[in-house]
């Protein structure tokens, strides 16, 4: 029996293969001109983007230059809120309820820690939270600017306490709920 000769075998991937290398040529589909305009687009935009990056570092530079003013204030109030879980402090003791999961009008969830008042309060229930009053705490000036943020930002931020808890009535609900005060010392 006669071997048939590899030579036909062999040529076979390599016309396959010029076959391919002339198609991939064939596929520029973009003229000179166009590539011109999209190089400078593109130096263009990196240019945009350096002023962009330099700014920032000249901005940066002088908000870290100086330093952020502070000024003392008095801290009260009261804000009402929907109670949603009540939970133990892990840390403290894991069996009693002493955190609270609450919500204030169209809000988020948020903790606050309640300790004993835990078991005066009902889940589901909307109460006025009062906080214990603090006073000569240490603020930025451009937050006292900015107004009392929200309970849900003030209570952890400024360790605010809680001193009591009452069942809030309908005019306590709502946009115009009752809120945290603060008050500039001299």
């Amino acid at each position: 029996m006669d071997r048939p000769s590899s030579a036909p075998q062999c040529a076979l991937p390599a016309l396959a293969a010029l076959l391919c290398a002339g198609l991939l040529a064939g596929c520029g589909g973009i003229s000179q001109a166009q590539y011109d305009a999209v190089c400078g687009e593109r130096d263009a935009l990196r240019s945009q983007l350096l002023e962009v990056q330099e700014d920032l570092r000249a901005l940066e530079d002088s908000r870290d230059a100086a330093p952020a003013e502070h000024m003392r204030v008095n801290i009260s109030g009261e804000f009402t809120a929907t109670v949603r879980e009540l939970l133990p402090d892990y840390t403290l003791n894991a069996e009693t309820l002493q955190v609270a999961v609450v919500t204030q009008f169209q809000d988020g969830p948020f903790t606050i820690f309640v300790g004993s008042l835990a078991a005066e309060l009902e889940v589901g229930k909307t109460y006025n939270f009062a906080i214990v009053p603090e006073e000569n705490v240490e603020i930025a000036t451009e937050d006292y600017a900015a107004g009392v943020p929200s309970p849900e930002v003030a209570v952890p931020l400024y360790r605010l306490r809680i001193s009591g808890a009452s069942p809030a009535g309908e005019e306590d609900w709502g946009l115009a709920g009752r809120g945290l005060q603060w008050e500039r010392t001299p």
